[in-house]
């Protein structure tokens, strides 16, 4: 984490914020949710947006000065 830009650290934790959305509603431990309405959208939207966002946060790195 210390190589990686503000950006890329904003990113990353977007990312677990949206992975972690993703389980909690494959897992169902909020039902009705405002958050996650249904199983579908957390497995087929937020896990997949999650994971992607933590990987795509490893493109933005420090500069060397």
């Amino acid at each position: 984490m210390r190589k990686l830009s503000t950006f890329g650290k904003i990113t990353f934790y977007a990312g677990c914020m949206f992975a972690i959305l993703g389980c909690v509603g494959v897992f169902g431990l909020f039902d009705d949710s405002p958050l996650v309405p249904n199983q579908s959208l957390a497995i087929g939207g937020y896990v997949p947006l999650g994971i992607s966002l933590m990987l795509s946060s490893f493109f933005y790195k420090k500069r060397d000065c």
